[in-house]
């Protein structure tokens, strides 16, 4: 009777650890794919790199199961894959698989599973879904309060990205309240402040500008100013787009000497360097420069900064914005001025 229940230990044994080495060759066999992937879109095969992703999902899902950890970790690399190469509404199907099966996992790898929202919240974004992306954004700071000790700079940025997304669909109210969040965040938890504060306060303060509480526009706008001194920032391209922001303000409210005063130090900060604009989505600081190279008969200058705030507008997809109609609208009249001259 001992042999056989020591045989049968012994097969049970066997047969576990025949299972794992198993396990081990499937999961090495899926990560060789990965590797292989990454290194095909590196050299610019993209087509290839995907299908190489596409078939180490097909053997995650046959060999572990569409609920798995190793399943949803191929998603994820599909979904970026699927975004880089413009394939946005698949991309946003392999998140959401991914998503899926993290929120599930036991125990919660919390650092995957933030991968994923955010990847999520970012396609869904750039489709227009902006309930799914506000949804994402939401699971996503809910799972970085729970861990607040890790990742303080991490929430400061989620408040902020939701912030902006309830801004982009009108909702003023709610966009307020996490900037509000966001602002408050470094003091708080007695962090240094963020790198962004001063494009977070530009944007706040642009907000409050279209809601029409203009005094809280000019607190923002001067306390991101402030910051970029502060700082010793004043030469980057931000400062002088807050500066612009800035202007445009005070050319509403018809103070234009405080108007003026901006748009010459963003001027003489810009100098010559218009290429530095390129690297931001934001063709209003150029405008606001064109208007005052208008003001001061430069327009040869003037023409060159709204043709480059157009095609800055026109390349960043932001031709819906109300800027890019007063960009052509300005511009044409430029050229009128200039035909009378």
């Amino acid at each position: 009777m001992k042999y056989f229940i020591l045989l049968f230990t012994l097969f049970v044994i066997n047969n576990v650890f025949s299972q794992e080495i198993n396990s081990q060759t499937r999961s090495y066999h899926i990560d060789s794919l990965m590797r292989k992937a990454d290194t095909l879109y590196k050299e610019a095969f993209r087509e290839r790199a995907l299908e190489s992703i596409q078939k180490a999902k097909g053997l995650a899902e046959d060999n572990f199961g569409i609920n798995s950890k190793v399943y949803g970790d191929v998603c994820q690399r599909e979904g970026w894959y699927l975004e880089n190469m413009g394939y946005f509404k698949s991309a946003k199907n392999s998140y959401e698989s991914a998503v899926n099966i993290r929120q599930n996992e036991q125990p919660l790898h919390q650092g995957d599973l933030a991968e994923s929202l955010l990847s999520l919240a970012g396609i869904s974004r750039t489709l227009g879904d902006y309930n799914t992306a506000i949804s994402a954004m939401k699971s996503l700071i809910d799972l970085s309060e729970q861990s607040l000790h890790n990742d303080t700079n991490g929430l400061y940025e989620q408040y902020a990205e939701l912030a902006k997304l309830y801004r982009e669909i009108g909702h003023f109210s709610k966009a307020d309240s996490f900037y509000v969040k966001a602002s408050e965040l470094p003091e708080k938890f007695e962090i240094p402040i963020p790198e962004s504060m001063s494009l977070l306060l530009h944007d706040w303060a642009r907000m409050a500008m279209e809601m029409g509480h203009y005094q809280k526009a000019e607190e923002k706008f001067e306390r991101a100013k402030n910051l970029f001194v502060t700082k010793n920032k004043k030469n980057s391209p931000e400062y002088v787009m807050v500066l612009a922001g800035f202007a445009s303000l005070y050319t509403y409210l018809g103070r234009h000497d405080k108007s003026k005063e901006l748009l010459l130090e963003a001027k003489s900060r810009s100098a010559d360097g218009w290429w530095l604009f390129k690297k931001l989505p934001y063709g209003p600081v150029l405008i606001g420069l064109s208007d005052l190279y208008k003001q001061t008969d430069e327009l040869k200058k003037a023409e060159k900064l709204y043709l480059a705030a157009i095609d800055i507008m026109e390349s960043e997809g932001q031709t819906t914005v109300p800027e890019y109609p007063t960009a052509l609208q300005e511009l044409g009249i430029l050229y009128h001025q200039m035909g009378d001259d």
